[in-house]
C-alpha cells in the first residue's frame, strides 16, 4: 500500500499545476490561440532537455542494455496491437468523426515523462537508472506520434517520412544524452544543470497547457459524453495490463518489467493534444480526453501499482 499512496499523492501534486493555466484563460490573461505556442515550447524545448538527462542519469551495463531492448520491444508491441486493434475496430467512425481519430492515439499514448520521471523517482528511490526507460517510452511514442500517429489523426500519409522520425525533437535530446555519456569530456556542470532545470519543467508546463485548455472550453462538455471515459480505460487500464503481460513473456529484469507498468498506466499524453493543436484537428476532444485522464489517474494509477508483487 506504500507505493499505492506515493502515487496518490504524487498524481495530486501535478494536478495542482493546471490550476493557474485555468485561471489565465478563464480571465484573458491568456487567449485561447497562444496554447498552440506554448505547446511548442515544451514539444521542441523541455521534452528533448527531459530526454537528455534522463539518458545521462543512465547506468550502462551489459545487463541494463538488454533489459533497454526487451523494454523497447515489449512497449512497441503493446503500441501497435493497441493502435491498429483500435484503427481496425473504429475504422469506419473514425473516417466520419475527428473525435474517434483522437483515439487512435490517445488509446495507448501515456504521459510517461511528464508523469512518469518523478513518480518513477517517488516510487523507487535510489533507483535512477530506471529513469533511462521513460526516455526510450518517450522516444518510442514520438516517433510513432510524429509518423503513424499524426497520419491516423488527419488521415494523411504525408507524416510518413523518414525525415519526421529524424527531426524528431524527442530524438535529439536522447542522441545528445548518448554522446555525453560516453564521451571522454563529461558536460559542463552549469550547462547540466541548465539543461537538467529546463527538463524538469516538462511535468509544470504540460499541465499548465492542459488548464490553459480546459479554461477555454466549456466545463460541462469535457464530462459529458461516454467515450472519453471509455478510451481513458483503454489507455490507463487495459493498455498497462497488455504492456506488462507482454514484458512477463521477455527476458529482463524485474523493476524493468515493473516499470513498463507503471509507465505505461500514466495518464493520457498531454502530447495527443499538443499533436492535436500542431496539426490543427480534434483539439477539443483532444483536451477532454487528456484532462479527464489526468483526473481519473488519481485512481487508476495508484490502483495499478497494487498488481505489481513488490
Amino acid at each position: 500500500m506504500t507505493m499505492f499512496f506515493t502515487a496518490l499523492f504524487t498524481v495530486l501534486t501535478f494536478l495542482g499545476y493546471a490550476v493557474p493555466g485555468f485561471i489565465f484563460t478563464r480571465t484573458g490573461m491568456i487567449k485561447g490561440e497562444h496554447i498552440a505556442s506554448f505547446s511548442k515550447v515544451l514539444i521542441y524545448v523541455c521534452s528533448p532537455c527531459l530526454a537528455g538527462v534522463s539518458v545521462m542519469r543512465a547506468e550502462f551495463t551489459s545487463e541494463s542494455v538488454k533489459d533497454m531492448l526487451y523494454f523497447t520491444l515489449a512497449v512497441l508491441i503493446a503500441f501497435f496491437v493497441m493502435m491498429f486493434g483500435y484503427f481496425f475496430i473504429m475504422k469506419k467512425k473514425s473516417d466520419e468523426n475527428v473525435k474517434y481519430r483522437v483515439g487512435n492515439i490517445a488509446c495507448c499514448f501515456s504521459n510517461c515523462a511528464f508523469f512518469g520521471v518523478p513518480v518513477i523517482e517517488n516510487l523507487f528511490p535510489g533507483r535512477e537508472d530506471l529513469i533511462i526507460y521513460t526516455a526510450i517510452f518517450s522516444l518510442i511514442m514520438n516517433m510513432v506520434g510524429w509518423t503513424v500517429g499524426s497520419a491516423l489523426l488527419t488521415r494523411d500519409k504525408k507524416y510518413i517520412r523518414l525525415k519526421n522520425i529524424i527531426l524528431n525533437p524527442v530524438l535529439f535530446g536522447f542522441a545528445a544524452g548518448l554522446i555525453f555519456s560516453f564521451s571522454p569530456f563529461p558536460l559542463p556542470a552549469r550547462i547540466y544543470d541548465m539543461i537538467s532545470l529546463l527538463g524538469k519543467m516538462t511535468t509544470p508546463m504540460c499541465m499548465l497547457i492542459l488548464g490553459m485548455r480546459l479554461g477555454t472550453s466549456k466545463i460541462r462538455e469535457v464530462f459529458t459524453g461516454a467515450f472519453q471515459y471509455i478510451l481513458v480505460a483503454v489507455n490507463q487500464i487495459a493498455f498497462p495490463l497488455l504492456a506488462y503481460g507482454i514484458s512477463l513473456c521477455l527476458p529482463g529484469g524485474d523493476y524493468m518489467k515493473y516499470t513498463i507498468c507503471i509507465l505505461c498506466s500514466c495518464p493520457v499524453a498531454s502530447v495527443v493534444l499538443n499533436y492535436s493543436e500542431l496539426v490543427g484537428a480534434g483539439q477539443k476532444d483532444s483536451a477532454k480526453v487528456v484532462l479527464i485522464g489526468s483526473l481519473l489517474s488519481v485512481i487508476t494509477m495508484p490502483c495499478m501499482t497494487l498488481i505489481l508483487p513488490i
